[in-house]
């Protein structure tokens, strides 16, 4: 039995068709986990950066790298504008963390 193929959100596929699988990785489960993992730990560091915490922010930093490649292999349009936008923020309420 063949399935009707990814749902399109905005007109984008949400998920694969990206560079991933023109370089013959495939979108699997795992793949998908270790894209819902940064995303957890975005939130998280999100908490703690509501709550003043620079060791947040230094987490959001250095997640910054795992982001890009996800946001790259998957295509993701909206990802790199956002987080271009979120860098700003955090740069200009740095000096405002404990």
């Amino acid at each position: 039995m063949k399935g009707k193929g990814i749902p399109y959100v905005l007109g984008f596929p949400s998920y694969g068709y990206g560079p991933f699988e023109r370089m013959g990785i495939h979108t699997t489960l795992p793949l998908l986990s270790g894209f819902l993992l940064i995303c957890v730990v975005e939130c998280v560091a999100g908490y703690g950066l509501w709550n003043g915490d620079k060791g947040s922010a230094v987490l959001s930093l250095a997640i910054v790298p795992v982001e890009l490649l996800f946001y790259y292999g998957f295509a993701l349009p909206f990802g790199p504008p956002v987080l271009v936008l979120r860098l700003i923020l955090l740069f200009l309420s740095w000096s405002s963390l404990n």
